[in-house]
């Protein structure tokens, strides 16, 4: 009489609880990777963003400001107060389109994915000292969507 071997029937199985391993496994590493994708997407749309942001407070501060030879407040348009929903809704003068690098586009252009909007505003009772605030969302906005980025700066007119 021949001995059967009883190990025979556990190649199979053992190779099925692997495979469903191996399964398990690459599917949670495709969530993984999938997850880490969008992870970064988000913080490139940031950093542009922010540096947009920047970009847009480093141009608003480098307007001239001054005094004329007599002393007078030189009126700068640029500098002028923007309406209260400046940073709410696309307002003409306190907003652009920006391209995927951040990038202000020509009147008309297509391909946007970022709105560029800042408000000037007066700081308090001084008439010669501007709050400046920028903000940059994702195009097209939807309404009340938050900023990917925002930064406020100050300025003063210069003697």
């Amino acid at each position: 009489m021949r001995h059967r071997d009883r190990t025979a029937g556990f190649t199979l199985v053992e190779c099925l609880v692997a495979f469903s391993l191996m399964i398990t496994l690459a599917g949670g590493l495709v969530a993984l990777l999938a997850h880490s994708r969008r992870a970064v997407q988000r913080a490139d749309s940031s950093t542009i963003a922010l540096a947009a942001a920047a970009a847009r407070l480093e141009r608003l501060r480098s307007v001239p400001w001054p005094y004329d030879v007599a002393g007078a407040a030189v009126h700068v348009p640029l500098l002028d107060e923007s309406p209260a929903d400046s940073l709410r809704t696309d307002t003409a003068g306190y907003a652009e389109l920006l391209d995927r690098d951040g990038q202000p586009l020509p009147a008309g252009a297509t391909g946007a994915r970022l709105v560029s909007r800042w408000a000037v505003s007066a700081a308090g009772a001084d008439a010669e000292v501007r709050a400046l605030e920028s903000c940059v969302f994702e195009w097209p906005a939807a309404p009340g969507a938050p900023a990917l980025a925002c930064l406020v700066s100050w300025r003063a007119r210069q003697p």
